[in-house]
């Protein structure tokens, strides 16, 4: 078993995924699991993303959602956000996300900023603008085929592509 490097706590577990997904990117956003699925379906069953996911939801966890996100050179740039605002017990997890990069993820092209430790605090006061940096914030790079997991207390956002190119990534949630 490959090991797993963790990355902010237990709510972030960064790891080299590296299976053949790059064999095609879609044309446009697409958030239907059937258009994805060829491609893309060794993203959600490969065993290093199960195994977090599992430690995260429990064994009864499954692939609710498949989202391909493509911000283009400009664009990206989300506010601070969590799927669950709340602070929840460890081992109640109902979400857990992956980000897959499909091209590598750098400071300039729009990578995902987290808030190391967020998914413990209760609703914090973030800056409406995604412009501006939040206090602690890292900005997650890494190569295309690696991936993020965390689950959905763990404040995230886009950051602003300032690249020129588009920044291609697949967002698969999974709840139990």
């Amino acid at each position: 078993m490959p090991k797993l490097r963790r990355c902010a706590s237990r709510s972030t577990t960064c790891f080299k995924l590296r299976v053949a997904i790059l064999s095609g990117t879609p044309a446009a956003r697409s958030t239907s699991t059937a258009s994805l699925a060829r491609e893309f379906r060794a993203a959600w069953t490969s065993t290093r993303i199960m195994v977090s996911i599992r430690e995260l939801l429990g064994p009864q966890a499954r692939v609710e959602r498949v989202h391909f996100r493509a911000p283009q050179p400009g664009h990206g740039a989300q506010a601070l956000h969590a799927n669950a605002p709340e602070p929840i017990a460890p081992g109640h997890e109902t979400n857990a996300t992956a980000i897959v990069a499909l091209v590598d993820f750098a400071a300039t092209n729009g990578a995902t900023r987290v808030i190391p430790g967020s998914h413990k605090l209760p609703r914090l006061a973030v800056p409406a603008n995604p412009d501006i940096p939040f206090p602690g914030e890292r900005i997650v790079t890494c190569a295309a085929g690696d991936a993020l997991v965390f689950n959905a207390s763990l404040r995230r956002g886009g950051t602003r592509n300032r690249s020129t190119t588009r920044r291609d990534s697949l967002q698969i949630t999974f709840s139990r």
